[in-house]
């Protein structure tokens, strides 16, 4: 089940791990956080009510199996490693080094004071990706920054130059239905990296989920508007998000993309909003948010304006107030397109239909229905082929036999069902028989 989001206003929020026992003798631990993450080292602080000594224990996985103080090896199931400081005092720092770049850590403290000990949460960090500096052919490097509550933010990424060029080459489907560039799975990795860094600094500054959510929204919002039929030879050119990350931005479908996949990486339930000429982003609101929403599977998905800065959630431009939208879910989905050749031999015509699943999901049960044009929303001699399932990025030739009719003024068409349902179509021109 997706999150919403909700606001909660504290008077202050403060993490402590307590250990059950006398007041006056308690030993606590509070404001554990993570600074100067490096490719490979980070710095872990935290304060305890008394002086005491310091430990860490960090890991790669997210379940910790065992409590002793002993490193496991590989083959016991997890790698953990444990560093103790014995010094005693109330302000604890241990420099984590020797780390994996772009790898997420598990972590935990504790302190140990007259007897008793006392142990943190879980964290988790991850450190910062590396950029080829010896290779730098075959990559395309790319630096953002923006600014969110009154902090520069950055993220730099390296794309190497087959991903770009195969989604640059990728058909684009013939579909309004955006959520088939969003659940594409081959550039998750990327998203995932900015979404890592969007939490855990969000983390590191304590925000609570409106304020994180808003970093994602700036970034995106921070990007340059540009028209499809300047950068691209073509009117109208979604981008899947690699292709609005390389380019630097895009025009309100691109940005909107962009952001539905980052959000719906941060595991919020997400829909496409398209009032009349424009695509935005809504994300399923609760206590708290307040603003312009949807209603949708009996929720409220409150609007996110994807171009230009400094719109919050819930607010809207004027030109759309008011305008009814159709909303998409961020589900994988089949989209299927064809094309046809035909042979003919007197009225014996051999219909060639090759249909290629350009979606995310496949398709199941389709048939293709074809037959000769009678007017009035009638067809001569129509055929059917036997029903076929179509995984994504495939696609298949159907061969059918038809009879064309005898002197007639008619034309051909063809019909890609699924689901009982024509999902995609075409006619040849009229002719006489």
């Amino acid at each position: 089940m997706r999150r919403c989001l909700i606001l909660i206003l504290l008077a202050s929020l403060v993490l402590t791990s307590l250990l059950t026992s006398c007041a006056y003798n308690s030993l606590t631990i509070s404001g554990v956080s993570v600074s100067d993450i490096s490719q490979t080292s980070a710095v872990v602080t935290w304060q305890t009510s008394k002086p005491s000594d310091s430990q860490i224990e960090y890991w790669l996985t997210s379940i910790l199996t065992k409590a002793s103080s002993v490193e496991l090896k590989p083959d016991q199931g997890e790698c953990r490693f444990v560093i103790p400081d014995s010094s005693i005092v109330t302000n604890h720092t241990i420099t984590l080094t020797g780390l994996e770049s772009n790898t997420t850590y598990h972590f935990r403290v504790s302190s140990s004071y007259e007897g008793l000990t006392v142990t943190s949460a879980n964290y988790i960090f991850t450190t910062l990706y590396v950029m080829s500096t010896t290779s730098p052919t075959g990559y395309i490097p790319r630096s953002f920054t923006w600014d969110y509550a009154g902090s520069e933010w950055t993220w730099d990424i390296q794309v190497p130059n087959t991903l770009y060029d195969y989604y640059r080459e990728k058909p684009r489907p013939p579909t309004e239905d955006y959520s088939v560039y969003i659940t594409h799975p081959l550039d998750d990795y990327f998203i995932a990296d900015l979404v890592q860094r969007i939490e855990g600094t969000a983390w590191q500054n304590s925000f609570n989920e409106y304020e994180t959510v808003s970093v994602a929204v700036s970034f995106v919002q921070s990007l340059p508007y540009a028209y499809d039929n300047v950068t691209t030879p073509y009117d109208e050119y979604p981008r899947y998000p690699i292709e609005t990350l390389v380019d630097n931005g895009g025009d309100c479908e691109d940005t909107s993309i962009l952001l539905a996949a980052i959000l719906n990486a941060m595991d919020y339930d997400i829909v496409l909003l398209n009032p009349p000429k424009h695509v935005a982003v809504g994300i399923l609101g609760g206590e708290g948010i307040h603003g312009v929403h949807y209603e949708h599977n009996g929720g409220k998905y409150f609007y996110i304006e994807t171009t230009g800065e400094g719109w919050e959630i819930g607010e809207i431009p004027d030109e759309y107030k008011g305008e009814s939208a159709y909303i998409y879910d961020i589900v994988p989905i089949p989209i299927l397109a064809h094309n046809w050749t035909t042979t003919t031999r007197g009225c014996h015509v051999t219909l060639k239909v090759m249909v290629k699943n350009l979606g995310t999901a496949r398709a199941d049960d389709v048939y293709i229905f074809a037959g000769f044009d009678a007017g009035s929303e009638m067809v001569w001699n129509s055929e059917k082929s036997s029903l076929f399932d179509l995984e994504p990025g495939y696609s298949t030739t159907i061969t059918l036999k038809l009879d064309a009719p005898v002197r007639k003024y008619t034309r051909l068409i063809v019909k890609i069902v699924d689901d009982d349902y024509a999902v995609d179509e075409s006619y040849s021109d009229w002719f006489d028989t």
